[in-house]
């Protein structure tokens, strides 16, 4: 019952140990894919207002407030340099403003204020007269990105956005981001979309996914190993077992029988034991009483002293030559048939009670018990069939 009472203990407490382990490893991997996933922040031109404008044949002059948002949706903030912003008309610079230094905390967008002055003699006189003159704007935001103060990330940003600007109503008419990333000298015409997919190499954000894949791989590897090396540690290291109480060897040194008409025996026999300990920690058992007995009658008994048993070892026991009577026995015994017969059955039983230590920390209760049989052979005076269960 207590062995049983034992394993299931055993059973529970491998069970959290493993559910536990399974719980860190999710943990650990959803922390890995979401919090500790850094995404490049998104730079955008939210709105444009042109507060002055003067636009004749060639020339275009004018004032723009521009509010340019800095969204972050990381679990960190993005603290970012100082950088500017470039307007350009068909790749010729023709004004910039200053993006000032900021944080944006985390999931959160950051709203900058920015003024341009524009001056250019170069517009093309088909874009004065039809009233619509489109301009690019261009920046780059170096900075880093900061999770649990600890990580530090460098990430840039690009804000690459067109702008048509009605001349004739003196105000803009939209601001939208364009789809294909333009440099500010780049070619004014646009590539088709089967073009640029073919000829376009990797983005650094597509690079930069597969390296947060092969490390979430490497985690998730790492964290099944864990599981592995625990579950097999918890299965093999940390079971422990009872350790066996067992016979090694008996002999008669003194021998002295009746008849079976007048049935009785008086023998000393030389018995070797051992203790056998399979656990990984050392077993250290108290004092105990070995019995000896005659279809369930004492006939004899020794003793074993405290000991201590190495872990993964056996331990031999050898005691003093124990005497066995039949002087106990009563009137009715099979004694005497049992003589007739030419053998004698004798049990021995014990217990030896002690604690498992395991690592100098763990210590559990554990009994070694012995239930062992044999038969003295009367013809041979010898100790034959020894069976330990």
């Amino acid at each position: 019952m207590r062995d049983e009472e034992s394993r299931g203990k055993r059973t529970r407490c491998l069970a959290c140990i493993a559910f536990g382990v399974i719980a860190q490893t999710i943990i650990i991997v959803l922390f890995v894919v979401i919090v500790m996933r850094v995404k490049t922040p998104k730079v955008r031109l939210e709105s444009v207002g042109v507060t002055t404008l003067t636009a004749s044949n060639s020339s275009l002059k004018a004032s723009i407030d521009a509010l340019v948002t800095v969204k972050n949706k990381n679990f960190g903030h993005y603290k970012f340099d100082e950088a500017k912003a470039t307007f350009s008309y068909k790749g010729t610079d023709i004004g910039e403003g200053t993006i000032s230094k900021d944080k944006a905390k985390a999931k959160k967008t950051k709203k900058i204020n920015v003024t341009v002055s524009l001056n250019s003699n170069k517009i093309t006189a088909s874009d004065i007269s039809s009233g619509n003159v489109t301009l690019t704007a261009y920046a780059k935001l170096d900075g880093k990105v900061h999770l649990l103060n600890i990580i530090k990330k460098k990430k840039s940003s690009e804000l690459n956005c067109t702008i048509h600007v009605d001349t004739k109503a003196k105000a803009n008419k939209e601001a939208a981001t364009s789809p294909y990333p333009l440099m500010p000298s780049a070619p004014s015409y646009m590539r088709s979309d089967q073009e640029a997919a073919a000829s376009a190499p990797p983005s650094t954000e597509e690079l930069r996914h597969k390296k947060r894949m092969r490390c979430l791989l490497y985690v998730s590897i790492f964290a099944v190993f864990q599981v592995v090396v625990i579950t097999v540690f918890a299965l093999t290291v940390m079971k422990i077992k009872s350790p066996k109480f067992r016979v090694r060897t008996a002999s008669i040194t003194d021998f002295e029988v009746g008849t079976a008409s007048n049935p009785l025996f008086n023998l000393k026999m030389d018995v070797h034991f051992g203790v056998k300990n399979t656990n990984f920690g050392h077993f250290e058992y108290e004092d105990g009483i070995v019995v000896f007995t005659y279809r369930d009658v004492r006939i004899g008994q020794t003793n074993v002293e405290e000991e201590r048993v190495r872990a993964r070892s056996t331990r031999k026991v050898d005691v003093s030559s124990v005497d066995l009577t039949s002087s106990g026995l009563p009137a009715n015994s099979r004694l005497g048939s049992d003589i007739s017969t030419g053998i004698i059955p004798i049990t021995i039983s014990s217990k030896l009670d002690g604690k498992i230590h395991l690592m100098k920390i763990i210590k559990m209760k554990k009994s070694a018990q012995m239930n062992c049989t044999m038969e003295v052979v009367l013809a041979t005076k010898s100790v034959q069939n020894v069976v330990c269960k």
